[in-house]
């Protein structure tokens, strides 16, 4: 008896020490996570008012003029590009560096194929993107709707197609190529997979959580979040991040030919392709769920049972890193949307 009990004390004291370990190491992780995030963030705007600063001194131009359309001595289309794309895609690859020297992991890692994947999953996938992106913009409707009852206005991003070639080239390169790329090897590859040893839900939905935060917008609240789960779970399925980078791609330059085809102001031709666009979006994400959502709902079910799911999302994001990042992120909504109202 006084064995059993000695046992029993034995095993409470390990799984005690196990949690505590656990813990530590979740914050550990999840900070250099963070710590990656930061810099891409902080790094980005940045740049962005380091570009504007030297467009000032540079300049004849103070300021704008609605005259020739200049902004600080630049047309409308290369300020939003320098000022705006240009920063985040530097601080993209600073990002990615930092990545290899805080988990001294190459890129090659994520990017080959561990196991066939059959292609009607990506294909699915790719289409179940558009159903996603359906949904999000129901919910932000709801929240938007909600919110300006009470007189706040919530500041947009600007999606505006540019009118100069060049400048329209870029913007295609970046949104629809160059930004899927980078994200994916940040978040679906280094993010992903190094939280992937507490469970594959938990990293999920860590890793989905950090990319709606990434996008520091309350517009792209929603959508980074269901949008990444979708993204880490095709990630996950086939061991690469090539599927999910693929997906991407194509959500990306789906959502840049709708906003193309808005611009026309054909009300016909809109009218054709949301009727194609919303019956095949919601089509495929049922298509999508109802062949993979056992597997999906499998990857949700962790045999770590050492911590709940809800506690190692709840360590992820309470260690100083993931904190900071936080206070960052609540900084600039709290400053943009300051701006918008007043």
């Amino acid at each position: 008896m006084g064995e059993e009990k000695y046992m029993a004390e034995n095993l409470n004291e390990n799984a005690c020490y196990g949690k505590k370990f656990l813990k530590k190491d979740i914050k550990n992780t999840a900070g250099k996570c963070a710590v990656i995030l930061l810099i891409l963030s902080v790094l980005t705007y940045f740049l962005g008012s380091l570009i504007i600063r030297i467009l000032k001194i540079r300049s004849s131009l103070l300021g704008s003029n609605s005259t020739t359309g200049m902004i600080l001595g630049l047309s409308n289309d290369a300020y939003n590009f320098w000022v705006g794309y240009f920063p985040c895609i530097a601080a993209d690859v600073v990002a990615i560096i930092a990545c290899f020297f805080i988990f001294r992991k190459g890129i090659n890692n994520y990017i080959s194929f561990k196991k066939e994947v059959p292609s009607d999953f990506i294909v699915s996938g790719a289409f179940a993107s558009i159903g996603v992106g359906i949904i999000s913009s129901i919910i932000f409707l709801i929240y938007s709707i909600i919110i300006n009852s009470h007189g706040i206005e919530i500041p947009s991003p600007d999606f505006s197609i540019p009118k100069e070639t060049i400048y329209l080239i870029l913007f295609f390169s970046y949104t629809c190529i160059i930004a899927p790329v980078f994200e994916e090897i940040i978040f679906r590859g280094y993010i992903l997979n190094n939280m992937r040893k507490y469970g594959d839900f938990t990293a999920i939905i860590v890793t989905s959580i950090f990319f709606s935060m990434f996008h520091f917008n309350l517009v792209q609240l929603v959508n980074p979040i269901l949008m990444g789960i979708i993204l880490a779970f095709v990630a996950v399925k086939s061991e690469s991040i090539v599927p999910s980078i693929i997906v991407h791609m194509f959500n990306n330059i789906m959502a840049m030919i709708t906003t193309l085809i808005s611009t026309t102001n054909s009300q016909n031709i809109l009218l054709i392709w949301s009727s194609i666009y919303y019956i095949c979006g919601v089509s495929a994400l049922l298509y999508f769920l109802f062949k993979y959502g056992k597997e999906l709902i499998d990857t949700c079910k962790e045999k770590n049972e050492v911590l709940k799911v809800r506690n190692k999302i709840f360590y992820s994001f309470t260690n100083k890193w993931s904190l900071m990042y936080l206070v960052f992120y609540l900084f600039i909504i709290l400053v943009t949307m300051v701006a918008k109202n007043s």
